[in-house]
């Protein structure tokens, strides 16, 4: 292999560290840019799911307004039609024990149902979880 080496002109001797350097640098250039890419899209998607929850809150503050939150059927339905948005896959709202006790709540998805839930509440900030192992979905999660 050295005798090989030796044996070539000088042009092709100083191509191959260079070429080697070259093949380092992109390599190193094409994972920074995945990363960056990432990165801003997660922020893009988690932009994306407080938009989706303030809308959420407007809507219901105008069901609010409007009585017809006090039906169980108006509210299921808006929240049907709220998983149907696009890059949504799973849609819910829940309310506090606080807000039950005060006006009690006849539909199941309506409560807490883990800890993220009951994180955003206590902290009173949003909460993002990123399922990167099993289903690559982004929660997001706002108090209210």
């Amino acid at each position: 292999m050295i005798k090989y080496f030796q044996n070539l002109n000088i042009g092709t001797k100083l191509q191959i560290p260079i070429s080697l350097v070259l093949i380092v640098i992109l390599g190193i250039s094409i994972q920074l840019l995945q990363s960056y890419t990432k990165e801003n899209s997660m922020k893009m998607i988690e932009k994306e799911g407080i938009v989706i929850a303030k809308s959420t809150i407007d809507s219901l503050n105008m069901m609010m307004l409007t009585g017809s939150i006090s039906d169980p059927a108006s509210r299921e339905l808006y929240y049907k039609k709220a998983s149907l948005q696009d890059g949504v896959t799973k849609f819910y709202a829940f309310r506090t024990h606080a807000l039950n006790e005060q006006y009690p709540s006849t539909l199941k998805s309506e409560v807490i149902r883990d800890k993220l839930d009951q994180k955003s509440i206590d902290t009173k900030n949003v909460v993002i979880d990123i399922d990167e192992k099993k289903t690559k979905n982004l929660r997001v999660t706002l108090p209210f």
